[in-house]
């Protein structure tokens, strides 16, 4: 039958059976669509159902937050005088910074000294022990009143030194 219909037939058929596929990803890609939107709405759905059931607790539980709202919290309804209007108002309420009320700390800006490189030499080590050992950079601090105190920095001093005596037992 298809030597009948020639090539121009067999055309046809192969262009239909290409029409049909296409048809067939076209509707599986809208049913996945579709299926898609079900998965984030049943999402969503779930997490407003946890929701609805946190807020029926709270409310299931409202005669034990009376009972601790009577003997410790004190909670109670704002007053017609807590109200306020505006952003102006609230801003009215804040007590301006004076001078004194914080303690005044000690600042200090630490600096780097790097030491003087070396003068090129040829240098030769037989073994680990025997290599010379490198030497860190120097810091110098300048006090500038205001940020911490110096109990608080002395402290910070002793952490490190013990920090680099750690450092160098261990690297021996």
């Amino acid at each position: 039958m298809i030597r009948s219909l020639g090539s121009a037939g067999l055309a046809l058929v192969t262009l239909g059976a290409g029409l049909g596929l296409y048809l067939v990803s076209y509707s599986v890609g809208a049913e996945r669509s579709g299926i898609a939107k079900l998965e984030r709405q049943i999402a969503t759905d779930r997490r407003d159902i946890r929701a609805l059931e946190a807020e029926l607790r709270v409310r299931a539980n409202l005669p034990q937050l009376e009972r601790w709202n009577a003997s410790a919290l004190a909670l109670g309804a704002p007053k017609s005088g807590q109200i306020l209007e505006s952003e102006v108002q609230l801003a009215s309420l804040v007590r301006p910074h004076q001078p004194g009320t914080m303690p005044e700390a000690d600042v200090r800006l630490a600096s780097v000294e790097l030491p003087a490189a070396p003068a090129a030499r040829d240098v030769r080590v037989a073994s680990l022990d025997a290599a010379p050992k490198p030497t860190l950079p120097v810091l110098r601090e300048r006090a500038q009143p205001g940020l911490f105190s110096a109990g608080f920095v002395a402290e910070i001093d002793a952490a490190a030194d013990e920090e680099r005596t750690l450092t160098r037992v261990a690297l021996r």
